[in-house]
């Protein structure tokens, strides 16, 4: 049994600079800026963590991860014609519950269980020239069953399937469920005694957060402003890697190739507001 109590305090003092923009106008008009911010961030949590060894070979791994953040942002902007200021005051709750549990069978064989709860709780008070409020809840549960097999000294195969059953909800909008598939191969091939190829596949999803989906209007200058979009998909994520190791007794080699894909992958988009 682990148990392990924390407190993190960080904080950046008033940041100030001075800028000079030129816009692409026709008279080619430059405008001075000044901006200055500063944060302040205070994240406690707390930590527990079990191992137990069960008759028959069996293991049973559990852990418990409550924080708790606190973070203060305030920003000033002014041009000569323009100025701007927020103050943000966001808070974030995560809860973190784990249970892992495993059978060693014959031959080196082994058979396991993973289940994962995620709780975030996120919510950002803007005030000043702003004045609103936003709050995202967010439950991930995951699910895997996992099997590893060794078919002779030369193959080993390692399986994690299962699901993911996300569930969120932003301020004012509809709450969104999904279920999503998960999980990893691993099958691993040992062509000599200092010689290893290995393959991995995976597929996952992405995890939400309120600076994403967050549709509150926050003014960068007089230009720009910046807003997340509730109406975000969540990204799949799937990955394959094929790895060379060449090893001996002073000298590891590796060759690794990696292609990732993502559909539905959150990108900065600028474009030019409707104008009445």
């Amino acid at each position: 049994m682990l148990g392990k109590v924390s407190i993190v305090h960080n904080e950046i003092p008033e940041n100030e600079s001075l800028r000079q923009m030129v816009y692409s106008t026709l008279d080619g008009s430059s405008i001075n800026s000044f901006s200055s911010s500063k944060e302040q961030y205070l994240k406690p949590a707390v930590e527990l963590y079990g191992g137990f060894k069960l008759p028959n070979q069996q293991s049973l791994d559990l852990s418990a991860i409550s924080s708790y953040s606190s973070n203060k942002y305030s920003r000033i902007y002014r041009e000569i014609i323009f100025f701007t200021q927020m103050k943000a005051d966001e808070k974030l709750l995560n809860i973190n519950i784990s249970a892992n549990y495993v059978k060693q069978l014959k031959n080196k064989k082994s058979l396991s269980f993973y289940l994962l709860d995620n709780y975030v709780l996120s919510e950002t008070k803007y005030i000043d020239n702003i004045n609103t409020d936003q709050r995202l809840y967010t439950n991930e549960a995951i699910f895997f069953a996992g099997y590893l097999h060794f078919f002779n000294p030369q193959w080993m195969m390692n399986t994690r399937l299962g699901t993911s059953w996300l569930t969120y909800g932003l301020k004012h909008q509809k709450d969104i469920s999904q279920l999503s598939s998960r999980g990893d191969i691993t099958v691993r091939y040992q062509i000599s005694e200092n010689q290893a190829a290995t393959m991995m596949l995976a597929i996952g999803n992405s995890f939400p957060t309120i600076n994403t989906l967050n549709n509150a209007d926050q003014r960068v200058d007089s230009i720009i402003i910046k807003r997340g979009n509730p109406e975000l998909d969540i990204a799949k994520l799937y990955n394959i890697a094929l790895i060379y190791n060449l090893f001996s007794k002073k000298i590891n080699l590796q060759a690794i190739f990696i292609n990732n894909l993502f559909t539905n992958i959150m990108v900065l988009d600028y474009f030019p507001e409707k104008t009445i």
